[in-house]
């Protein structure tokens, strides 16, 4: 009976409230066991500290409550796929066990919402072998990324996996267990790493175990690995041009944080001779208000923060306390905070007091904040004459993104307030991009449906360039010689204080991005 659902009811049911999913999950499928409540099963131990469970499952396995409905969608999309010669991609991500990882749960949610719909496309389109989907949890941070990956490759060496999507943030620990996966030859495709000392190397590269280089012509590169995701470089470039020359550094001093120090070497390149200011990631909340004191005496307008939404929240809450003024007695000077994709980590709470000081800073106009994202639904859409026109007529390059509504089950032009509570921070459309490119490497470039070797899923991902790009969500799929997009789109986004993520603008490497007009001063 629960088969014969359509996508589009059980998509809505997806994303009510977590209690609400976990009853549901329990009621129809008494197997799966949520990881706080239930025993570890196969593939899947307990490890550190806080025992939670990491490892691998085709979804009967739940790691946390929020999880339940989109993990019984992909273990019932899973149990329709019977054929013999099925391949399977892993999913992997650092789940945490809280709200207090860099990863929110609701990003995660997301993300997983989009590889289904990547992989009931796939299944979907006719085209041989099906797909099955695996949950691979590294654990928070990837901190647990050496179990979960054994298990990734046992299954390689069956036969059985054939490519890993997702794969967290860039992070020593993600390029660690990626460097594992590239001695074993197993091809990936990244969807939020952005990085650039993380890419995909020479076709002759390889990284020891343990993610360090070894003989690489270009540092970080792992042999094997592609991303759906823009560059830090390609990120800072549209974001400094929009904030103009009067900008200072805020970044982390966390020299393991890939995705912080290539923004932070970035920035220091297009901004030679600027003075930096820095803070440790450990007790944050305490340095921030000197970091605010130093913004409104130097008298900058604008503020490039590099460093996790996590600690980014902390800097926009100190702006409570103090608001920069243009003089002793003059007017509130607005502060605009611009940062890298991992602000859309940022989903505010009123009901939380840090969260609930960002608020009250927004709404007296002392900060906002601005971010290059990596996808959100409003990127491909324009207006003419009061009359929404649909993406697919606005840019031929956005055809894509229709298949993905589709997909989802998504109605357009129009986006309900749940739909765009699950696709304005970009996490399932890149998601979506990943599986998508993972299993089209899969479908569209094999001599032999029945026996797929690693080698032929890598030279599938090689044939996804600019002379057979594919059609994603976020815009055209190509990917160059070391596995980066080619010529991405990079939305420019902003939070507002009711906690939606508003359209800005559209920008592309190499173009130049024309500041929008000035946003309103009595909306926040």
């Amino acid at each position: 009976m629960t088969g014969n659902v359509p996508w589009s009811l059980r998509r809505k049911l997806l994303l009510g409230v977590a209690g609400v999913l976990v009853m549901i999950s329990v009621v129809v499928v008494t197997r799966i066991l949520v990881a706080r409540g239930g025993e570890c099963g196969a593939d899947i131990d307990r490890v550190g500290p806080e025992r939670a469970c990491v490892g691998v499952t085709d979804g009967g396995f739940v790691f946390h409550p929020t999880l339940a409905g989109v993990s019984e969608t992909i273990r019932r999309q899973n149990a329709d796929v019977t054929d013999k010669d099925a391949v399977t991609i892993a999913f992997a991500q650092p789940i945490p066990t809280a709200e207090t990882g860099s990863f929110s749960l609701a990003s995660i949610q997301h993300e997983m919402l989009g590889a289904a719909a990547a992989q009931r496309e796939a299944n979907a389109s006719g085209a041989k072998p099906r797909i099955r989907l695996l949950i691979a949890n590294f654990g928070e941070s990837n901190e647990h990324w050496a179990g979960p990956v054994a298990t990734l490759v046992r299954l390689a060496e069956q036969g059985r996996l054939r490519a890993v999507a997702g794969l967290g943030q860039s992070k020593a620990q993600t390029r660690a267990a990626m460097g594992e996966l590239s001695r074993h030859g197993i091809p990936m495709v990244a969807a939020v790493i952005t990085a650039d000392n993380i890419h995909g190397g020479g076709p002759t590269d390889k990284v020891t175990p343990d993610g360090k280089d070894v003989d690489l012509k270009d540092k970080g590169g792992i042999y094997g690995l592609a991303r759906v995701s823009p560059t830090n470089h390609d990120e800072m470039a549209a974001g400094l041009n929009y904030l103009g020359p009067d900008v200072l550094l805020v970044h982390d001093d966390n020299a393991d944080d890939d995705y912080v120090s290539t923004l932070v070497a970035h920035f220091k390149a297009l901004r030679p001779g600027s003075q930096p200011s820095k803070f440790n990631r450990e007790s944050v909340a305490n340095r921030m208000p000197g970091v605010v004191n130093e913004i409104c005496n130097g008298g900058y307008r604008g503020v490039y923060f590099a460093g996790r939404g996590t600690q980014l929240r902390q800097l926009l809450a100190a702006f409570n306390d103090r608001s920069c003024t243009d003089g002793p007695t003059g007017p509130v000077r607005t502060i605009t905070v611009l940062s890298g994709d991992d602000a859309s980590q940022i989903h505010l709470n009123p009901a939380d007091p840090v969260d609930g000081k960002i608020i009250s800073a927004m709404k007296r106009n002392a900060v906002r904040l601005v971010y290059t994202g990596l996808a959100h639904p409003d990127q491909w859409k324009v207006w003419n004459r009061d009359r929404l026109v649909s993406p697919e007529q606005a840019n031929p390059a956005a055809a894509g993104f229709e298949t993905f509504l589709s997909t989802m089950g998504i109605k357009t032009p129009e986006l309900t307030d749940t739909d765009r509570t699950m696709l304005e921070d970009g996490q399932a459309m890149m998601a979506y991009d990943a599986v998508k490119a993972a299993a089209a490497a899969v479908q569209r470039n094999v001599e032999h449906p029945e026996n797929v070797e690693l080698g032929g899923v890598q030279n599938g991902l090689y044939n996804i360039n600019t002379s057979s790009p594919l059609s994603g969500s976020s815009g055209p799929i190509a990917f160059d010689e070391i596995g980066n997009p080619v010529n991405k789109a990079i939305p420019i986004l902003r939070l507002t204080c009711q906690g939606r993520i508003e359209f800005v603008r559209l920008s592309y490497p190499g173009a130049a991005v024309h500041k929008p007009d000035p946003i309103d001063p009595n909306r926040c």
